[in-house]
């Protein structure tokens, strides 16, 4: 019975043979003179496609191909079968960084002359590189992440303990803010004065808190209004109802951009699956982002990936149809480094050239703390007088309500709290009553609270109460009306504090018209209240699971095949048989260019294929008067994808001949004239484009980069 696995593999070949079968008849012809030899008409193409597919099949030309694989071959190829869709600009992006970019596109193109690779128009006429699927089977057992993502070699190793961010530091965080809402100047930059405080309240956490700040202003939950910062409380809460991991993962990504709800989810998303992702041992920096690369192009079938939980379904059926967000090198970049700023990433050495190896960090290793109320007493210490110390094990949900009337006075591994009379007001502002203030502190203390604690806070709300100033819009009603009013399900959710009998503070934002209330209530007469409390919308943040590492086990294994140095010394061994075999031959000095360029090139599988009349007889270079000539060969090598040698006075001096090499993109025709226009490669691969008259060329030379034309 033929499994799935199986019908996706014939529909693979199908693909495959389609290919080759609309290719245009010079191209095919070239690939079957070089693996078949001369053909003879009359032809029949898919007969011709199944002698090809004859020669991949055996396994002794198998052997061969896996012989002449070179390192980069197998890399190119791992990431060809770890990457959804791969296209060149993918393959390129990954291997930017560590081969030049001709380099890249040599073997990609050496790949598709050995039959190994193709390509082929997806749904949105992208050309998608895929492997032969005749070869499928020969050539995965070689292509591995391990080799994409080496261990690294420690030449350094750090010992010290690496920052987190932690429920405490947070919580600590916020509790700054609402002390100092004015913090920040316009541009949004810390004061000096902060800095010099928040040094001593959090040493060297100076770029983290930046960080976290602009986290917090990204995600909404920091505002800025004309009296400074103030902290979303409605929204924040909504935010610690999130798990640790997951607050953490937005923060990082946060505090890179602002995102829209699912670039905020799919980024933060893909963090956590790196994070989860990371071999114990670690990778280098730069192997960091290739992973991140990999996740994120990663494709959907690969044996690697872990069974998909029901909650990972439902999150991909609910995101379906979201609009996609295209993968950002420059960004995850940046989301990486917060992350390692963060504690998600921990720097746990250094490779011998100084970059930095990463490994997971204690967040992602060990599970946040889960205790029971009865072990969450004790948590919460009430000093002498006003002092609070707080110790681990509250979540930031937890620790929201008590830094709303505490201020911070110093945070490390125990953060140290003060009550004053202004965190106090703070939270009577915000409607928090005494009864509030004193549970919150019980619900975490052994002991009960101490009684000068509870008399000074008395004193403090008798002196809050005892003048209270209103602003805003007030409802007075005459005893008649009254009852009518509390009742009234139009005005009721408006009815923040009833005053005294018939007088009602209502919670209406100055900026919205208040006739549009009195209509609604059906009451003709309205008055004046205090600043209305303005929630902010509840809406939950984007759901996200814990992060997935999608190459389990594939760092801990070695490859299931390693290339030997048999098989290189069989594939040595081979080439120098068939160049003693073309000193043999009569040939023309074409002829012998030109196989000897197919075996460099490790195009010849059998001695068969070296047949010298398959090289077809060209004329690879053009001078002077020759105009039709060198147009002839600039088509030509435009055709191929060949590289040109182009000799032309210069410009400025004409006594001074340039000798430019360059890819030609296309002829522009004039009416005297036509110029050439040539991508150029220098020594640092920085590409620029240049125009060349093509009469005014006194050489013109084709370099091949392929046996094909």
């Amino acid at each position: 019975m033929q499994t799935q696995n199986d019908e996706k593999k014939v529909q693979r070949i199908i693909r495959w043979r389609e290919t080759m079968a609309t290719l245009n008849d010079e191209r095919f012809f070239e690939i079957m003179r070089v693996y078949i030899g001369e053909i003879q008409t009359p032809y029949n193409k898919d007969n011709l496609i199944e002698q090809i597919s004859s020669i991949l099949r055996k396994e002794q030309n198998k052997k061969r191909i896996i012989s002449y694989l070179s390192d980069f071959d197998i890399k190119i190829l791992s990431v060809i079968f770890s990457v959804k869709e791969p296209t060149k600009d993918k393959i390129t992006d990954f291997f930017k960084n560590e081969y030049p970019l001709s380099e890249i596109y040599s073997a990609l193109l050496n790949l598709t002359e050995r039959l190994i690779i193709y390509s082929y128009k997806n749904d949105v006429m992208e050309n998608i590189i895929s492997i032969n699927p005749l070869l499928e089977d020969t050539l995965k057992p070689f292509a591995s992440i391990k080799i994409l993502l080496p261990s690294p070699c420690y030449a350094e190793h750090n010992f010290d303990s690496p920052f987190s961010l932690s429920p405490q530091f947070i919580a600590a965080f916020i509790s700054y803010i609402y002390e100092n809402p004015e913090m920040c100047k316009n541009n949004s930059q810390l004061k000096k004065k902060d800095l010099e405080r928040l040094e001593l309240i959090f040493p060297g956490k100076q770029k983290i808190l930046e960080q976290l700040l602009n986290a917090f202003i990204n995600l909404k939950l920091v505002r800025s209004s004309d009296k400074g910062l103030y902290v979303d409380d409605n929204r924040f809460l909504i935010f610690s109802k999130n798990k640790e991991l997951q607050q953490y993962a937005f923060f990082a990504t946060a505090a890179s951009t602002r995102l829209g709800r699912e670039g905020l989810r799919s980024q933060s998303q893909l963090l956590l699956d790196i994070a989860s992702s990371v071999p114990a041992e670690g990778l280098t920096r730069s192997s960091l982002s290739r992973l991140a690369f990999l996740i994120s192009n990663r494709t959907e079938d690969t044996e690697s990936s872990p069974a998909k939980s029901r909650f990972s379904r439902i999150l991909e059926a609910h995101n379906k149809n979201s609009k996609k967000i295209e993968y950002s090198g420059q960004l995850i970049d940046s989301i990486i480094d917060n992350a390692i700023l963060f504690g998600i990433f921990a720097e746990n050495g250094k490779t011998e050239n100084g970059e930095p190896i990463l490994t997971p960090g204690s967040i992602i290793v060990n599970s946040p703390m889960n205790l029971n109320s009865e072990q969450k007493k004790g948590i919460v210490n009430i000093n002498a007088g006003t002092n609070i110390a707080i110790l681990p094990g509250l979540s930031l949900e937890e620790q929201l309500p008590l830094v709303q009337f505490m201020n911070i006075k110093n945070c490390s591994t125990i953060t140290e709290y003060e009550i004053t009379r202004k965190s106090i007001s703070r939270a009577f502002d915000k409607n928090i009553s005494k009864e509030s203030i004193l549970e919150q502190l019980a619900k975490y203390n052994s002991y009960s609270i101490p009684q000068n604690l509870e008399m000074i806070i008395d004193e403090w709300q008798n002196s809050y109460s005892s003048a209270i100033l209103y602003k805003g819009f007030v409802l007075k009603v005459n005893e008649k009306s009254e009852r009518v009013v509390e009742k009234n399900p139009n005005i009721q959710p408006f009815i923040h504090l009833k005053l005294a009998p018939g007088v009602f503070l209502l919670n209406i934002p100055f900026d919205q018209d208040e006739s549009e209330f009195i209509k609604s209530s059906g009451i003709e007469f309205m008055g004046n209240v205090k600043t209305p409390v303005s929630n902010s919308e509840a809406i939950n943040y984007p759901l996200i699971r814990n992060g997935t590492n999608f190459w389990l086990g594939d760092f801990s294994k070695n490859n299931d095949v390693i290339l030997s140095s048999d098989d290189v010394s069989s594939a040595d061994d081979f080439k120098k048989t068939l160049f003693d075999k073309l000193k043999s031959m009569e040939l023309t000095k074409q002829q012998y260019e030109g196989l000897s360029t197919r075996i460099s090139r490790n195009v010849i599988l059998t001695e068969e294929q070296l047949k010298p009349e398959t090289v077809r007889m060209e004329i690879l270079e053009a001078e002077g008067m020759n105009y039709a000539g060198k147009i002839h060969l600039l088509e030509n090598a435009i055709n191929s994808g060949d590289l040109i040698e182009i000799t032309i006075p210069d410009e400025k001096n004409s006594s001074v001949i340039n000798k430019i090499l360059g890819q030609p993109l296309m002829i522009l025709k004039q009416a005297n004239d036509s110029l050439v226009k040539i991508a150029i490669n220098d020594e640092q691969e920085n590409c620029s484009i240049r125009f060349y008259s093509v009469s005014r060329a006194n050489h013109i030379k084709i370099i091949r980069t392929s046996i094909f034309k």
